[in-house]
This record gives structure tokens, sequence and C-alpha cells, in this order.
């Protein structure tokens, strides 16, 4: 055999060596099936765990992906879990976690803002949105009908432990949006609280908190035309007296919130009829319910979920109705891309589905 020959006999050996090992290193970053993840829930009955046990139950069905709803006391303590096992995680050691986020808190958390500063989980990622949490005022005074009627009145928030519903999410838009949040007679109430103070005359207005469907208009706005009360609305409308639906102002929404800073709260524009009390379009803040994850999960296992998240869309309402509030397009708008998981954008070309436009 000639050396040109035996030369290339040898190239031919060492390529075909290199092309089994990338194969085989392919192959093995998506061999592992089923993939077992645990999602860190809420306690029972709360919306964490609703959503959980749909997950178990559907992924089941349709997925490699298998995923194992793990009730806990709380989200403090589902990152407790995470900070005491993130090496094994990342190391395969452990199951990857995934747990309900939302869009509006997630900087605190990766960052450790205040008064986060000993969470700070820089790993912590968003793989898709869930739902959106919508927020406007109610009243039984005709005559208050604008925000900034507020200043002298009694006006009934989240309890003070609960910031991220109450001063957090209010001193922003009333603070530096209208230059009245001091003015405001605050009542840190909860929301059943602010049910019952208000049914009986103790309150000019509260809280109005909904369920809701989001979705991405043309211009990159947000939208939503299917609303579902929480309980403490629900029974606020259901009282039998005229209730009046006070919307906020998109500009001091828009101007009030310091994203470097503030919750990312967007406005969302809630659409005449998405409920029975909205007789006209109205303004509201809302909060993006969100998967999350650790930057650590593989990005196949990423694609998988967003998959069954798209295909499988209306068993979830089947499971429960509030889960027709899941949006049609999954990809996680509201959260700044530097905290979106690095497996999403391929994964959403690979299923074809659009990257909305967003403003």
């Amino acid at each position: 055999m000639t050396k040109s020959l035996k030369r290339l006999a040898v190239f031919t050996c060492i390529a075909t060596v290199v092309l089994f090992m990338q194969t085989s290193n392919v192959w093995a970053a998506k061999s592992k099936r089923p993939y077992d993840v645990t999602f860190l829930a809420t306690p029972m009955g709360s919306a964490g765990y609703t959503l959980g046990t749909a997950l178990e139950i559907i992924f089941a069905k349709h997925s490699w992906v298998k995923i194992k709803n793990q009730e806990t006391p709380g989200a403090m303590y589902g990152f407790g879990y995470i900070k005491k096992n993130l090496k094994k995680m990342e190391e395969g050691k452990v199951n990857q976690i995934m747990g309900m986020g939302s869009s509006a808190v997630t900087a605190f958390i990766v960052e450790g803002r205040k008064p986060l500063t000993k969470l700070k989980l820089p790993q912590w990622s968003t793989i898709a949105n869930v739902s959106t949490s919508v927020t406007v005022y109610g009243t039984f005074d005709k005559d208050l009908t604008s925000t900034r009627q507020f200043a002298g009145r009694n006006i009934g928030t989240g309890i003070k432990s609960t910031i991220f519903r109450s001063i957090l999410r209010d001193r922003p838009y009333f603070g530096r949006g209208l230059n009245i949040y001091g003015d405001v007679k605050w009542n840190f109430l909860d929301d059943m609280g602010n049910k019952d103070a208000i049914l009986n005359g103790k309150l000019d207005a509260v809280q109005l908190n909904f369920g809701a469907r989001m979705a991405v208009a043309s211009d990159g706005s947000f939208y939503t035309d299917l609303l579902f009360p929480q309980p403490a609305a629900q029974q606020i409308i259901d009282s039998g007296r005229k209730l009046y639906v006070i919307p906020l102002e998109r500009d001091a929404i828009i101007n009030g919130y310091d994203f470097s800073k503030d919750m990312i709260v967007h406005p969302i524009k809630i659409k005449k009829g998405a409920y029975r009390i909205f007789s006209e379009d109205a303004w509201a803040t809302s909060a993006f319910n969100t998967l999350n994850c650790l930057d650590s999960m593989p990005d196949d296992v990423v694609e998988e979920i967003i998959r069954v998240m798209h295909t499988y869309r209306d068993k979830f309402a089947n499971y429960h109705a509030s889960f027709k509030a899941l949006p049609e397009n999954p990809y996680p708008v509201g959260t700044p891309k530097k905290w979106i998981h690095k497996g999403v954008d391929q994964a959403m070309g690979n299923i074809g589905i659009p990257i909305p436009k967003q403003q």
C-alpha cells in the first residue's frame, strides 16, 4: 500500500471514530427517556399545586418527560431546597425542578433584590408563560371613577407581609405614576378582608384580582379577552350591589414602574366583555405567571415541555376551567431576554411557534 493510501486509510478511520463519537454524544444528550422532573408546588388548593397536578397527569400520558408534583409549604421552602441541592441537580444526581413563578418578581430572585437579598439565585430561568394575573379596582360609589381620586380615601390592598401584592405593587403606580401614594389611606388586608370591609362600608375601593388569558396585539401590546375572578372578587361581584370598575391609567403604569428596581408590571387592555362587569375596554396592571427552572435544565427537555404545553393546551382546560387562561402562544413575553432559558428560542423554532413581537 502506498503512503498516500495509508494516509487516506488512517484519515478515514479517524474521521469514522470522530463521527461515531459525535453521534454518540448527541444521542447520549437525548437518550435519557423517561426524564424525571420534580415540580415544587405550593400548598394543596393553591394555583401552583393545581398546575403541578395537571402537569403530572398530562405529561404522564403525552411525554417522555415525567413530572412529579411535590407539595411544599410555600415558595421560600422551594427556593431553600434548590439552594441546598443546586450542585446535585447540575450534576444530574437529583431531579431537575420546575416551579410556578412570575415575570413580575423574577428580577428579585435572580439578582437578590431587597427584601430577597439572601435568596439570590442567578441560575433561575423562565421557560413559558402559563397565565396572567390582572388587577383593577372596584367600588360601590358611582362618583369614584379614577385612581387619581384615591387621595384621602380608604383603599384596600394586600397585607404587608405579601409585599408583592401590596407595597411593591402599589407604590410605583400611585407614587411615581400618580404622585399620591402617601396621600392614600391604605388598608392592608388580605383579599377576603378587603371583601368583608367593602361590603360593610369601611372601604371606598378595593383591588379586584383576576386570572386572565393574555395575548399580544400586532403592535406588541398586551390584551385579554377572557377573565376569571379570584374568589374575593367573585364574592364582591355577586353581592347583589351595583359594582363599578375603576380602571388604571396606561401611562401611569408605564411611567410608574422602573424595571431596574421595581416589579416588572405591564399595562394590559381588558377587552369589553372579557367578564360581565366590563362594559367597555379598561386598562389594568398585569403580572405574567410562568414556568421556571434552573438554567442547567437540558435544552431538549425544555423543548419537550414547551411542545406538550402548546400541543395539549386544551387538555389542561379539561382538567380545570382556570386553565382556559393558558395563552395560545407559550413564549414568555414580559420576561427580559437575559432571564429566559437559553433553549427556549431554539425550541420555538423547532416546534414551529412564532416568537411574538413585544413593545
